[in-house]
């Protein structure tokens, strides 16, 4: 009997990389980017069903003029399309089944570039992230 040891070899390294790739994939700062970019998307598209798809039931908003908007009202604005806007410089922290997001998004309106900071809580239920929480802040220097 023929014993064949190296092609096991690189079917394991093959399966053990491949296991890291996925659990990195469905790490839960790469599923809240996800998240965070279908969010972008539906924003600029004015997509009302994928919004309503993002956000928790529980959802708030505290905007970057101070207004605080629950799920119906951040809803009921969402068939408007945002203007074209860019998040950048995205951290994620987990504590728990909670994501905490910080960045900057930054947006031309009415010719004039603006630019906001912003924290969004994402929490996990029952394995989807949703957006519980959002909250802005003008950038003024």
């Amino acid at each position: 009997m023929r014993i064949m040891k190296t092609p096991f070899i690189p079917l394991v390294l093959l399966l053990s990389t491949g296991a890291a790739a996925i659990a990195a994939a469905t790490s839960p700062q790469a599923a809240v980017a996800r998240q965070g970019t279908r969010w972008l998307d539906a924003l600029i598209a004015g997509d009302r069903a994928a919004i309503d798809s993002l956000l928790a039931p529980n959802y708030q908003h505290i905007t970057s003029d101070g207004q605080l908007l629950n799920r119906a009202q951040e809803l009921a604005t969402a068939n408007e399309k945002a203007p074209p806007m860019k998040w950048t410089g995205q951290t994620y922290d987990v504590e728990g089944n909670v994501v905490i997001v910080r960045g900057l998004n930054t947006m031309t309106v009415s010719g004039k570039t603006v630019r906001v900071r912003f924290t969004d809580l994402y929490v996990n239920n029952d394995g989807k992230w949703l957006a519980i929480s959002a909250q802005e802040s003008p950038v003024t220097k």
